[in-house]
């Protein structure tokens, strides 16, 4: 999901991670890396019920929170989750993403085959299954997001962590809904291939 209606300036690259940032979130503190702490959080292994399987039976251990290079807000803030969603727009190149259609819903797939961007796509996706939950508005000078989030109650939403990223199942029972829903769904897709520029866009309806 997109989260505010800004452009990404210039970047720079961390020398450990070799990971350009925008410049919007290059708060770094000395010696920490992208890199260093998502393989450092990953080598540590899941934990506890917040693991998820993996198709081959594994587990994947649950998304820590962004490093300092990403976002240096506090998780849960709308700070945090612009800065997780400017470094993905930011790296769409590095980014598939595929959406079935349902007939209640849609079912998306987004993946990455960088580790700290797979791990960054996880970590999104949980926050904004949080805000949908809550009804916690992001975009909201975007027609598409501001009514879907009004209706969160309407919408199901379950997502499962794969080794690469996130599957995605979202579901209602509401027409109107699922109009939204599959508008939002192609405006990611949109957003994933573009980059910031079809971020600054407002997402358009999708017509039946």
């Amino acid at each position: 999901m997109g989260m505010m209606r800004r452009s990404i300036p210039s970047s720079r690259t961390s020398a450990a991670s070799g990971i350009p940032l925008p410049a919007t979130v290059q708060r770094v503190r000395r010696g920490v890396s992208i890199g260093t702490v998502l393989v450092a959080a990953a080598c540590t292994g899941p934990s506890g019920p917040d693991s998820h399987d993996d198709l081959q039976g594994g587990t994947i251990p649950p998304p820590p929170r962004a490093p300092a290079e990403v976002s240096e807000a506090e998780p849960g803030t709308l700070d945090y989750d612009r800065d997780v969603w400017q470094t993905l727009l930011h790296h769409h190149a590095s980014i598939r993403r595929t959406v079935t259609r349902l007939p209640n819903g849609l079912a998306a797939v987004t993946e990455s085959d960088d580790p700290a961007i797979a791990r960054l796509i996880q970590d999104h996706a949980l926050a904004m299954k949080q805000r949908m939950t809550t009804g916690a508005r992001v975009r909201i000078w975007d027609p598409v997001f501001v009514e879907l989030f009004d209706r969160h109650d309407k919408v199901r939403l379950d997502v499962t962590l794969t080794p690469r990223g996130v599957s995605i199942r979202e579901t209602t029972e509401d027409p109107a809904t699922l109009r939204l829903m599959r508008s939002h769904a192609a405006g990611v897709s949109d957003m994933v291939r573009e980059g910031s520029a079809a971020s600054q866009r407002p997402t358009p309806f999708v017509e039946e």
